[in-house]
């Protein structure tokens, strides 16, 4: 059983499960792998990227209408297993389901609800799949999937891509790919398993639709979000550059007002997605977030410049301390930017650094006196034209 996207945040990457139906024990169930709980500290345990999920099962009449009643699409494969491996994956099921088994550490990418339906399938199948799949190339790679199932949700999308780090981006097999449902769906099309008689034939012998959802299928391909981030970065840019070459004008309160809260806004945005990148990496075990290039475009540092920027715009002078500060920023973003020519440090995060580094420019050239507010005030004069003292 194939479960189509939802618009819970969880259900975009849609659900699986296998559909047990055995006439003589009286048996039509469904079992899956993809029941959790809010409760009991769940948000707690996500934070810490410790994931307790649980299989589960119930009639399959049940399955049908909670997902129609959503409008997720319902599909079915039935597999050419023989008789003996269909009661042996029926008595393994069963066993996994009961409070000893059931429990198990989720992982989004390498041990989820379709990773153990895969396992389980595979394993019935005399492991047919693993020989096909972990020898066959992926469509896409954990990256390219993450991005295309959640592009509905600019900031989703743009908050998954800013949060997980390279890990996501190697090259997959058909295995890796298949913690997607879908992808699952798809790759046992090509299976084959030997029937009793030494014969070959098709994983799948038969399938069929149940319900088709109305809801626009997601894309086959992640959407570029460069175009959107450099748009925005260099529209940010652009306006600290505006109001800082007028911040040093006569009456322009305004200018240097502005100018500080724009700064201070975006060295707290910054500051504070830094902080998170960095946390995740050294405090988590949220492994694909480790080594996560992102931490050089929006860096712990810029919560420096969200205190002292503005203090020093407000007060019409740059110090050294702040000049080098944004100085600072501005080059771990440009140095992350040439870095991705080296081997090893090819992390897909361009519209991040669209997005980070013309702010980051920006801010550095407007702090370190391009402003007219930083250039350093004249010393008052003694009618003589001599600078007077202590001035």
């Amino acid at each position: 059983m194939t479960f189509g996207p939802g618009a819970a945040v969880w259900e975009r990457f849609g659900h699986n499960g296998i559909w047990i139906v055995d006439n003589e024990l009286g048996v039509d169930r469904i079992y899956d792998w993809g029941r959790f709980s809010f409760g009991d500290g769940f948000v707690s345990r996500f934070l810490k990227g410790y994931l307790r999920y649980w299989m589960g099962s119930a009639p399959s009449w049940a399955y049908f209408q909670t997902y129609r009643e959503v409008d997720r699409s319902i599909w079915v494969q039935e597999l050419a297993l023989d008789a003996r491996a269909r009661r042996r994956l029926l008595a393994s099921l069963q066993e996994l389901d009961t409070d000893a088994r059931r429990f198990y550490d989720y992982n989004y990418y390498t041990d989820n609800c379709s990773t153990r339906v895969r396992d389980a399938l595979d394993e019935a199948a005399g492991g047919a799949l693993a020989r096909l799949l972990q020898a066959t190339p992926a469509t896409g790679n954990y990256r390219s999937h993450t991005q295309r199932l959640t592009a509905v949700d600019v900031a989703l999308n743009a908050g998954l891509l800013l949060a997980i780090g390279p890990r996501v981006d190697a090259p997959a097999t058909a295995w890796q790919e298949s913690f997607i449902p879908m992808a699952l769906r798809a790759h046992v099309r090509a299976a084959e398993v030997a029937r009793p008689d030494g014969s070959i034939e098709p994983l799948v012998r038969r399938e069929w639709t149940i319900h088709q959802s109305t809801a626009v299928a997601p894309p086959e391909a992640p959407p570029s979000l460069i175009p959107k981030l450099l748009a925005l970065g260099l529209g940010l840019a652009a306006l600290i550059a505006l109001l800082g070459s007028r911040a040093g004008a006569a009456r322009a309160g305004w200018s240097r007002r502005g100018l500080a809260l724009v700064v201070g806004g975006w060295g707290l945005l910054a500051g504070l997605l830094g902080t998170i990148i960095l946390g995740l990496w050294l405090g988590t075990e949220h492994v694909f977030t480790y080594g996560n290039e992102n931490v050089v475009q929006m860096t712990p540092l810029s919560l420096g410049l969200a205190i002292l920027g503005p203090i020093a715009i407000l007060r019409g002078r740059a110090t050294r301390l702040v000049a080098g500060l944004s100085a600072a920023v501005a080059a771990l973003s440009a140095i992350g930017f040439f870095a991705q020519v080296l081997p090893g440090l090819d992390q897909v995060n361009g519209a991040i650094v669209a997005l980070a580094l013309p702010v980051h420019l920006a801010t550095a050239w407007a702090l370190r006196g391009g402003a007219a507010y930083g250039r350093p005030r004249a010393a008052p004069r003694d009618a003589a034209g001599g600078a007077l003292e202590g001035g």
